[in-house]
């Protein structure tokens, strides 16, 4: 199953708003950002004419010198000179 994070605002604007485990329906608005083979991936940018949230930023992954500083820690921690 595929997630997909709309606001309340876009799907109960008028109403109480669905609870865990509700049907709903709404139109979807954006691009297509990629096609393989036959599936085509979209970017949404609306639902029911409200923005979609941009999704929480993640973590980026640590770079080299980040990885050899935890690698240099964990050594030391277990007693390698």
């Amino acid at each position: 199953m595929k997630e997909l994070c709309v606001s309340k605002a876009s799907l109960a604007p008028d109403g109480p708003a669905p609870e865990v485990g509700d049907p709903v329906a709404f139109e979807v608005s954006g691009t297509v950002a990629r096609v393989e083979g036959d599936r085509y991936y979209i970017n949404a940018d609306t639902a029911n004419g409200v923005a979609v949230p941009e999704p929480e930023s993640m973590e980026t992954e640590p770079n080299g010198e980040a990885l050899r500083g935890m690698a240099e820690d964990a050594d030391e921690e277990a007693g390698y000179p």
